[in-house]
């Protein structure tokens, strides 16, 4: 990430279970790498400051690298923290295996209609993101 990046400032408000505001960071996490997900990594943007900017590849590394946060936010008690972290589990960990079996066990723990549906839904997105319609996992040659 660039200097002065928000990510790493975010999951640390998100990992304090002492904030109230941690499921509204987990989801601000989630649109954040969901938005630079959506770039093209080749691409050339700028910032309203006419400067070349990659902070959609630095952003998309950096929701990786913390999957396991994410992992940890699917099993919260607090459902609001729950839901958003049930799709980035999906977006964003790379061992499909391991998503999949992170999603299936967070179903027979799941509370409420809203839930179930996120993690009905996210093994498609998974299966979406790994796999293109010819079969090909993305990103082999």
């Amino acid at each position: 990430m660039h200097r002065g990046e928000p990510a790493p400032f975010l999951f640390a408000m998100a990992d304090d279970p002492a904030n109230p505001d941690r499921a509204t960071i987990v989801m601000l996490l989630l649109s954040m790498g969901s938005e630079a997900q959506e770039r093209d990594p080749e691409g050339i943007y700028f910032t309203v400051n006419g400067v070349e900017s990659t902070a959609h590849v630095d952003i998309t590394a950096e929701m990786a690298e913390r999957t396991d946060a994410f992992v940890r936010y699917a099993a919260d008690p607090d459902p609001l923290v729950r839901r958003p972290a049930i799709e980035a589990v999906g977006l964003f960990l790379a061992d499909g295996g391991r998503a999949a079996r992170i999603v299936a066990e967070r179903l027979h723990a799941a509370h409420g209609i809203v839930e179930r549906l996120l993690i009905v839904r996210t093994p498609a997105r998974l299966a979406v993101r790994l796999v293109n319609p010819c079969g090909v996992r993305v990103g082999a040659r």
